[in-house]
């Protein structure tokens, strides 16, 4: 048994068994379960979440608009690029939100593949 003790398993190998990319932050789509130890890679989940945030508010921000433009025509337009403001916004928070509740998920259903990479490295 002392044979298998000093095994080492490359990262490409576990990725093509296991069909689901390994980075230094993530596992197959889900956070790793060490990322708030570091403080590098906690800036960059708090990135990624902020470009995250701020690509889904600009892509929301045309349907919305449009949407206000059908139903509220009778409002002042400083009035509707606020209403505007907020509920593209918090669309924005309820589908990040939603994005990372899926991430969650997804990281509780591959703890197996999870505690196998991080004692490989």
């Amino acid at each position: 048994m002392q044979e298998f003790d000093e095994l080492l398993i490359p990262r490409s190998t576990v990725e093509e068994l296991s069909r689901q990319e390994i980075s230094s932050l993530m596992i197959g789509g889900s956070w790793r379960s060490n990322w708030w130890r570091k403080p590098q890679q906690i800036i960059q989940v708090g990135l990624i979440q902020l470009v995250g945030a701020a690509m889904i508010f600009a892509i929301t921000m045309l349907p919305v608009d449009r949407a206000f433009q059908i139903s509220n025509s009778s409002l002042s337009p400083s009035t509707k690029v606020s209403r505007l403001i907020w509920i593209d916004g918090a669309l924005t928070l309820v589908i990040l939100g939603g994005i990372n509740w899926w991430m969650i998920d997804r990281g509780r259903r591959s703890r197996p593949l999870i505690k196998l990479v991080e004692q490989i490295e």
